[in-house]
């Protein structure tokens, strides 16, 4: 199954970006494998997309202002796209986000002993 992934820089706050990334994989049919999370300041939802949805996933995506940037392969997906395929893409959602915001780590002190 092809892998691809797609950058994404969002000033959208986290909660709202990543609703929105839930919101177009549930429209493309599709769903999410695995996540990580790195503080409040980027986020990877590892998704399974099939093939025939692949640009309502895209559009999706931009009318919640989440548009993969330049350097993404947002191109190669448009290309993998096939009208009623439902062979399966897996997409990497890599969010970044530029709020500035507290970090969300929360130092642990260390146990004597």
């Amino acid at each position: 199954m092809p892998a691809l992934t797609l950058n994404i820089v969002t000033t959208l706050p986290r909660h709202e970006a990543l609703e929105a990334v839930k919101q177009a994989v549930s429209t493309a049919s599709g769903w999410i494998e695995g996540h990580q999370f790195y503080s409040n300041k980027a986020a990877t939802l590892q998704t399974v997309i099939e093939r025939g949805s692949l640009l309502a996933f895209l559009e999706k995506l931009a009318e919640n202002h989440l548009v993969p940037d330049h350097g993404s392969t947002a191109q190669t997906l448009k290309a993998q796209y096939r009208e009623g395929d439902t062979s399966e893409v897996r997409v990497a959602c890599v969010l970044s986000f530029s709020a500035d915001g507290p970090d969300l780590r929360i130092p642990v002190p260390a146990v004597p002993g």
